[in-house]
């Protein structure tokens, strides 16, 4: 059986020797919360503590971001093998270095229809990237007011009249 999130994290934490009061202070969480969180009774560490955690602790953090994917219900509640555990803590691990393409070719694997197949009924459009969203945003406003000059500058309104003032 697979240790939840919490028994994973204590698990590392004594095969490291550390005390639960130097991680704690480590992560900027107290004591009595880390503690909670190491007995399941709160929920687990963000990604990016989870990650310090990993790192104080000197263990690979895959397996505890794939514990606290399955307790949010990212991931199912399988019995996956060892490798496969790793496999998705991997990807977690670099979810944020994916580029839009290849969030494309990974919907096309699993099977979920690109951007170019959207529009036909009951399939699910998945979502575009944000520069794209922001352009289709512009061009929504100027049919709404077409007096009104839309730029598909990818900066806020704010950003874009401080860019001018400086030019």
């Amino acid at each position: 059986m697979r240790p939840e999130f919490g028994d994973l994290l204590r698990d590392y934490r004594v095969d490291a020797e550390v005390t639960l009061t130097s991680l704690a202070h480590h992560l900027e969480l107290k004591v009595p919360y880390l503690s909670d969180v190491e007995r399941g009774i709160r929920p687990p560490l963000n990604r990016s503590r989870i990650l310090a955690a990993a790192k104080f602790l000197g263990r690979p953090a895959e397996l505890l971001l794939t514990a606290a994917a399955r307790h949010s219900g990212v991931i199912p509640d399988t019995d996956f093998s060892p490798e496969t555990e790793v496999a998705i803590g991997t990807f977690l691990l670099h979810i944020e270095t994916i580029t839009p393409l290849q969030w494309q070719r990974i919907a096309g694997i699993a099977g979920v229809p690109s951007e170019s197949d959207a529009g036909r009924e009951g399939e699910v459009v998945p979502m575009r990237h944000n520069e794209r969203l922001k352009k289709a945003r512009g061009n929504l406003r100027a049919r709404a007011n077409p007096d009104v000059e839309v730029s598909h500058d990818a900066r806020s309104p704010a950003r874009q009249k401080a860019a001018g003032r400086r030019d």
